[in-house]
């Protein structure tokens, strides 16, 4: 299975603006680096980045956003 978040990487995916740049630890759906499209708040102060592949617009996944994994 792919990891996206490893605590042993200690790469944070981004809280940071729209079209932000993250490069992943390990391939992710074939792919290690990314852009944040878009960001979702909920409730409780958790936040939510859609990440996608910066080769393949079709390659895009929710992960959450900041803190540990």
């Amino acid at each position: 299975s792919t990891r996206v978040c490893d605590p042993a990487c200690r790469n944070p995916v981004p809280r940071d603006p729209i079209n932000s740049k993250w490069t992943a630890c390990h391939s992710t759906l074939g792919w290690r680096h990314f852009r944040v499209i878009q960001q979702r708040k909920r409730e409780g102060g958790l936040v939510f980045t859609l990440l996608q592949a910066s080769c393949d617009p079709s390659a895009q996944l929710w992960v959450r956003a900041g803190g540990s994994c």
